[in-house]
């Protein structure tokens, strides 16, 4: 666990008076936007609110009751702890900020004592944490250092801010001289106990070579070398001293300038993972002191600044010449900086926005526009740019932004309204044309009557009526796809439906194509069309075996999606629904880009050959779909198939009774949209949950806890990591695996398979 390094107080400071709760002020918290929590004098949970939900990321049901100091080995020994500790012996109002590793999450706590208890506030301020990190960093790099008098200075300073807003606790700086590296008596250090000074003491002494080692490697790559457990590690040669003065974790960051090496040394006493490490951050730390520390000039610090930018910053003369860019040219179109250099900026535009922008630019207006940029890969890129031009001068100064996605959004809600207004068109054009239909359709009629003795002419009656009740078929699609509201409703058990419907679905079966079936056992009664949800089935199903020229399996499944933020808000405009069945339909076929995702459910829009498809299959899907309330979610890939998702909303909740059994479940499982789905389901069942995304995590929740009642791992991990055959122990190892898995496992070894189903689940616990 990571805590913070500081107790202080918010800068708003703790009330002297502590607020008072009552039971009639519980409605109250729940519509505040603000997380509250409220336990005994012992720290039993006896009340969360709505938004602390959010924030501790679990159910009010599940936590109410436990104890927040021995039902939460994810607390012990952090911050948390200690403070609540505190709070129950001083009986003392308290403020302080903590990393919570688990949800890589900063969060302030505030602790009010009440005569009855504790009124305990949380706020998320990880994005703060994040920002205050950054530009005390980039800060004390772009100005403190551009500023000091030496570079003895300027070192002390970056060492001062990495060890104060970090979680390294101690630092010094390497030179080098004569192809070795050596510590200067007088260079900055910073240390934080008299281990760690006599660390710095053995350190003065000690002179590597450059060319072999960490060393060889940090000097030739210019990467900073980043060591998480000491403990684990073979290479540090002073590993043993480091250890003896407490540190566990190790960082070394090259400074290369002008032939000069330098070294900035860090060490901390806790194994760090990559993020609390700041990686990413230190990374470019390094690079960004080197540039400060060759010049550590004004100009220097602008170039800095510039190269650090999302936008596009360049300078062109009057004939729109690049004079200078920024690294963002490159990162957002892809162009190298060495084929950039002596280019008209002009060459890279869409040809239709060439005179827009030489307008633009050589006006010198202030006037924002916007063009186009074809990328070196060939892509389209939308740039919103403002421009200035320096008083007597050629130059002219341009800042351009990437707004493609936002034109990609608006392009989507749009593409949503031209459905919505397709619908519109197609039910008023196909309620008239139905008319006239009826009116033909009894003319003929009437001819027949009176055509019974010239067979000839008969025949072509015949034929006439069999095109007008095509013709009333397919008028009956647009109808269904613009209509709101379903035709003929009913409540139905989804899978006893589907199950009968099973015998049409399985004659799309030929040679290669396999169907199967797997269907949720308990009722889940909703309100549909039978016929519609039919013609759903079919038309994806015969769109599966269409996309497996090669073959391939499909697959038609049922299942239970019980209600939750957690395990929906993959899924847009899907959060507020509440219990519901999933019919899924999957397959194994080629898969769509993100062109052909976009326009799915465009009606008559198709990609099967001319003549092999009307493009009113998936608006027809569409259509049912939201007649029923409904949603519909579509996952695919190219070459890995396609996975289309119905939600309907359940009429009633379905009769799942379960006893509290309160066993606990390890999920270990690197998929947030299935381990959300997978917790929720367990959670049904009425067990307690411990969710993890690593081995690692996983080792230290069994080592915590003996009587884990079943382990619950992914394929993918243990497919890629030997550590999990310790688990062969455990007579409850179940294995999360695909539907179309290959990998066989032995047979003692329990295995789930997606898409599960929360009868197979239970079956599989007992």
């Amino acid at each position: 666990m990571s805590s913070g390094k500081s107790n202080r107080l918010s800068e708003q400071g703790v009330p002297d008076q502590t607020p008072e709760i009552n039971k009639d002020e519980h409605l109250l918290l729940d519509h505040i936007p603000d997380a509250f929590i409220i336990a005994d004098l012992e720290w039993n949970l006896t009340y969360i609110n709505k938004k602390a939900e959010e924030v501790i990321r679990s159910p009010k049901e599940s936590l109410i009751g436990k104890n927040l100091l021995t039902d939460f080995p994810r607390l012990y020994g952090t911050e948390f702890e200690a403070q609540y500790k505190k709070a129950k012996e001083t009986r003392k109002s308290c403020v302080f900020e903590a990393f919570y590793e688990p949800f890589n999450s900063w969060i302030e706590v505030r602790i009010y004592p009440k005569p009855d208890g504790f009124l305990v506030y949380y706020l998320d301020i990880t994005q703060r944490k994040k920002k205050e990190i950054s530009w005390a960093i980039g800060e004390s790099l772009l100005w403190d250092i551009s500023t000091s008098d030496t570079l003895s200075s300027a070192f002390d300073k970056v060492l001062k801010t990495l060890i104060k807003n970090t979680a390294w606790n101690y630092g010094q700086i390497w030179r080098s001289k004569d192809n070795t590296v050596y510590i200067n008596e007088e260079d900055p250090y910073v240390y934080g106990s008299d281990l760690q000074l006599l660390f710095r003491k053995e350190s003065i002494n000690k002179f590597f070579s450059i060319k072999e080692g960490i060393l060889k490697k940090v000097s030739e790559s210019g990467e900073l070398y980043f060591i998480p457990d000491l403990a684990a590690d073979t290479e540090l040669k002073r590993k043993d001293a480091a250890l003896a003065a407490g540190f566990r974790s190790w960082m070394g960051i090259p400074i290369l300038s002008h032939g000069r090496f330098y070294e900035i040394e860090l060490l901390s006493e806790r194994v760090l993972n990559p993020e609390e490490a700041y990686l990413d951050l230190l990374g470019v730390v390094s690079k960004r002191f080197a540039e400060v520390v060759s010049r550590r000039v004004a100009d220097e610090e602008r170039k800095a600044l510039i190269e650090l930018s999302s936008e596009i910053i360049l300078s062109v003369d009057s004939n729109c010449m690049i004079r200078r860019t920024n690294s963002a040219f490159q990162r957002i179109l892809g162009y190298e900086r060495k084929h950039i250099k002596n280019r008209n900026l002009l060459e890279f535009l869409h040809p239709e926005d060439v005179e827009l922008t030489k307008e633009k630019i050589s006006s010198g207006s202030k006037e924002r526009f916007e063009n186009r940029y074809i990328t070196k890969d060939g892509k389209i890129r939308y740039m919103s740019w403002n421009t200035i031009r320096l008083p007597d001068s050629e130059t002219i100064f341009c800042i351009g932004r990437d707004i493609t996605e936002e034109k990609e959004l608006n392009d989507s809600l749009r593409q949503f309204q031209k459905m919505e207004a397709v619908g519109q068109l197609a039910g008023g054009m196909a309620h008239d044309f139905n008319n006239l239909l009826n009116i033909i359709l009894a003319n003929l009629d009437l001819l027949e009557l009176n055509l019974r003795e010239t067979p000839e002419l008969l025949k072509r009656v015949f034929s006439a009526q069999d095109a007008i009740r095509r013709g009333a078929e397919l008028n009956k699609r647009l109808l269904a796809f613009s209509r709101k509201q379903a035709l003929n409703p009913e409540q139905a058990d989804v899978s006893h439906v589907i199950s009968d419907f099973a015998d049409i679905l399985t004659r799309i079966r030929n040679d290669i194509v396999n169907i199967e079936f797997c269907f949720e056992e308990f009722p889940m009664i909703c309100s549909f069309e039978k016929n519609g949800l039919e013609n759903a089935l079919l038309n994806l199903c015969l769109n599966s075996r269409d996309a497996m020229p090669q073959g391939g399996r499909i697959l038609v499944s049922t299942g239970f999606s019980p209600a939750g933020k957690e395990h929906r808000s993959m899924i847009p405009g899907f959060v507020d629904m509440e219990d519901a069945c999933i019919i899924s339909v999957r397959d194994e076929g080629s898969g769509m880009d993100a062109c052909v995702l976009e326009r799915l459910f465009e009606p008559f829009f198709t990609t099967k050959q001319s003549g092999k498809g009307t493009g009113l299959g998936m608006p027809m899907v569409y259509g049912f779909v939201k007649q029923s309330n409904g949603m519909v979610h579509v996952h695919s890939e190219i070459g890995k198939g396609t996975c289309v998702e119905i939600f309907l909303p359940l009429s009633r909740n379905p009769d799942i009774i379960y006893e509290n059994r309160k066993e606990k479940i390890l999920v270990l499982e690197r998929s947030l949209k299935g381990q959300t789905y997978l917790v929720a389901l367990l959670k049904k069942l009425g067990f307690d949950i411990f969710p993890v995304y690593d081995m690692q995590k996983a080792k230290t929740v069994l080592e915590n806890y003996s009587g884990i009642y079943a382990i619950f791992a992914e394929e993918e991990i243990l497919s890629g990591n030997s550590d999990w055959e310790q688990f062969k122990n455990k007579d409850r190892l179940i294995i999360i695996s695909e539907w179309n898995s290959e990998i066989d496992f032995d047979p003692p070894l329990k295995v789930l398979r997606r898409p599960y189903t929360l009868t197979k689940l239970k079956k599989m616990l007992t």
